[in-house]
C-alpha cells in the first residue's frame, strides 16, 4: 500500500486521509467483490478525517489482475 497516493480529499481538499485495510481478522463488516465461489477480493476503506467522505479501494495489484481477467474487456 505504500506506493499508492490517495491525495487530498476530492470533496473538501483535506490532506488528512486514512486507509483502513480489510482482512479476515477485522472486527467490522468487510466489503469486497466475489470472483469465484470461494474467493472474494477485499476492498480497503479510504476515509477523509476532515469531512468523513468514505471510498473503497483495491490496494493489491494482484487482485486487480484477477478482476481484469474475470470482468475486463474481451479481446
Amino acid at each position: 500500500m505504500g506506493d499508492i497516493n490517495f491525495g487530498p480529499c476530492p470533496h473538501c481538499g483535506s490532506p488528512e486521509i486514512a486507509c483502513v485495510p480489510s482482512g479476515p481478522a477485522d472486527g467490522y463488516n468487510r466489503s469486497g467483490m466475489a470472483v469465484s465461489t470461494f474467493r472474494t477480493i477485499p476492498f480497503s476503506r479510504v476515509i477523509c478525517l476532515q469531512c468523513g467522505l468514505v471510498r473503497e479501494w483495491i490496494t493489491d495489484r494482484a487482485h486487480l489482475d484477477l478482476l481484469r481477467k474475470k470482468f475486463g474487456p474481451k479481446r
